[in-house]
C-alpha cells in the first residue's frame, strides 16, 4: 500500500512539473543543462573549489541564447564576466579559513519569466606557512 501511495505521489508530481514547464520549456531545458553541466559528481552536498574557474555565461536553446546571471552569497567569491560569453567564480585561495558559499544561477526569458538553481561550494582554508 505505500508503494503505491509513493508511485502516485511521484505521478502527480511529474505531472505538475510537466503542467508548470510548458509555458517555459525553454528555459527549463537551459536549467537542466547548467544542472548537468556543474552538478556535484560525488553526491555529496558541497564541492570543494580551491581555486577560481569558469562557468557558461550563455546557454543556446533552440536558437535562442540565454544569458546566465551568476551570484554568491558571500564577499571571498567573486563573479567576474567575461568578453568570450563565459564567467569566472574568482575564489580568494589565500584566505586562512574554510568559505562555504552558494552559487546561483539565473536564466531568464523576453517574457521575464526566470529559473534559478544552487551549487553549494566550499572554498577550504588555504595553508600559510
Amino acid at each position: 500500500m505505500k508503494k503505491f501511495v509513493a508511485l502516485i505521489a511521484v505521478l502527480v508530481l511529474s505531472l505538475s512539473c510537466v503542467a508548470l514547464a510548458e509555458g517555459n520549456a525553454d528555459l527549463t531545458s537551459a536549467k537542466a543543462y547548467i544542472y548537468q553541466l556543474y552538478k556535484n559528481p560525488t553526491r555529496t552536498d558541497i564541492k570543494s573549489t580551491p581555486a577560481d574557474f569558469d562557468v557558461l555565461g550563455v546557454v543556446p536553446v533552440d536558437g535562442v541564447n540565454y544569458t546566465v546571471e551568476w551570484t554568491t552569497d558571500t564577499e571571498a567569491v567573486k563573479v567576474i564576466a567575461k568578453e568570450d560569453g563565459t564567467v569566472t567564480i574568482d575564489v580568494d585561495e589565500k584566505n586562512p579559513e574554510e568559505v562555504n558559499y552558494t552559487l546561483t544561477a539565473t536564466m531568464k526569458n523576453e517574457a521575464g519569466e526566470s529559473v534559478s538553481l544552487s551549487f553549494k561550494h566550499k572554498v577550504p582554508a588555504a595553508l600559510i606557512l
